[in-house]
Formats: structure tokens, sequence, C-alpha cells
């Protein structure tokens, strides 16, 4: 009899339990579908000298599937873009149809090679539609271009003057590591028979690990070592290679094990 009363009430909770999740429904946005950009509002990139132009895919969706057909329009804000539209920039497709069921479309942007080094173009965009509303928010959209120099521009002859704090002003000579990619040496510096090692990535920012200065520091009774800039001593900021211009900036901090010299500059510029 205890088994059956069992039984029972097992199935009775299963009838309640799944009556109460038939009778649960999930909250449904019911408002309108809302049109924005769906990849992040901002977009840094670089035209390589020599390639004359690359393209560049914007995307755009919306909250939820559209009802229909509506057609969205890239729009270009004249007074906060500084490129010039035929000559630094050029919209390929600024105008999309998204259809029934669809949540996303994409526009293509063409940036043009700038002709000056170091030059920053920017191009503000916004979205419209007469048939879909803009959300309040991604609804503006900022890229950024700039030129991108080669490793052979910024080595050229390979030759560089040096000013700086570890050994004042000089020439040296900087090379590519064979077999280790976005990897430089400056031959004897800091010191004779020593090369000083670093990377670099796409966006001109330099590191590198710690290494011996070869410099015998005879109060410490040691060799004073380098190390890439610290946050607790003052001077502190990234060192950067720039293609284009030449020019290495390196902020090192020297130490020994008692502490530090603190960040320093180190300057090398082709010539």
């Amino acid at each position: 009899m205890k088994n059956i009363k069992f039984i029972v009430s097992l199935f009775l909770l299963g009838l309640f339990v799944f009556s109460c999740r038939e009778d649960h429904t999930e909250p449904v946005y019911n408002g309108e579908s809302y049109v924005h950009f769906n990849e992040g509002v901002v977009k840094s990139e670089f035209v390589q000298i020599g390639t004359a132009s690359k393209d560049v895919v914007i995307s755009y969706g919306t909250i939820k599937p559209v009802v229909g057909s509506h057609q969205v329009k890239l729009v270009v804000d004249p007074v906060k873009s500084t490129a010039v539209a035929g000559t630094d920039y050029e919209i390929i497709n600024g105008t999309d149809e998204i259809t029934n069921g669809e949540v996303a479309g994409t526009f293509t942007i063409r940036m043009k090679e700038p002709a000056v080094p170091g030059v920053t173009k920017t191009l503000v965009l916004k979205l419209e539609s007469s048939t879909i509303s803009t959300a309040v928010f991604d609804n503006e959209f900022t890229l950024n271009w700039k030129l991108q120099c080669l490793i052979n521009n910024f080595l050229g002859t390979g030759t560089f003057n040096y000013a700086g704090w570890f050994n004042g002003t000089g020439q040296h000579m900087i090379e590519e590591v064979p077999g280790q990619p976005n990897t430089l040496r400056i031959i004897d510096f800091p010191t004779i028979g020593t090369n000083f090692v670093f990377t670099y990535d796409e966006a001109g920012l330099v590191s590198f690990e710690p290494q011996d200065t070869g410099e015998f520091h005879p109060t410490y009774n040691q060799n004073i070592m380098l190390r890439m800039s610290q946050s607790n001593f003052a001077n502190h900021g990234n060192s950067t290679i720039d293609m284009c211009a030449r020019k290495l900036n390196l902020r090192v901090n020297y130490y020994v094990s008692a502490g530090s010299f603190g960040n320093q500059p180190e300057t090398f510029t082709g010539f």
C-alpha cells in the first residue's frame, strides 16, 4: 500500500511540474527592430605603403529580425570626419537591403593610401533608414587609418643616429634577427659586444625581455641589467617604432639587485 501511495504521489508531482512549465512563458520583445552598428563603434586600420588602398567591411544589425524589406544607408558626418571623399576614401557600397527575417548587413569602404606618413585619417559614420528607427546606442562609427611602412623602409641602410641616457650620442646598426619574425637587434648597444634585442607589433609598440647591458658596476659588483619601463618610476611610457619616420623611441629601465636607475629615454633615428 505504501508503495502504491508513493508511486501515485510521484505521478501527481510530475503533473504539477509539467503544468507549471507549460504555463510559464519567457518575456518576448515586441518593440521596433532598431538599427545599430553591431561589431564595435571604433576601428583602427593601416594601409600598407605601395598598395594604393585597402577595403574594410563595416557591419550593422537590428535588435530583432525585421519584417519585410528595408533599405539602410551609411552616412558620413562631414563635421567630425577629416578624411575627404575621393581623395582619402571611397564608399564601395553605402546602401544595403535587409530583408524579412534578417538581423544584420554590411557596407564596404575603400581606404586610400595616405600620402603623408604619420597622419591619421578619420571617417565618422552613421546609419540612416526611412523604415527602421536608429537605436540610441552604437549609432556612430569611427574609422581611423594611417600609412603602414614596411621593415625595409625603417631599416634603410641600417645605420641610425643614437641619442640617449646610457651612452650619450653615437651611431649604431639595426638589423633583423634571422628566423625570428618582427624581431630586431641593435648592434653593440648598450655596450660593444652586446646586441639589444626587441620585438614590435603592427601598431608600432615595442617590447623586450630583461637583458644584460654588459656594463659592470663596481659599487654593486655586478653588471647593470635593463628591462621595459616600470610603472612605479617617473617617465613611465611605451617604447615605440615608427617605420615611416625611421625612428625608434625606447623607454628603458636600468637596474641592479640593489635598485633601479629609473626609466630612461634611448632614441635611434635613421639617416
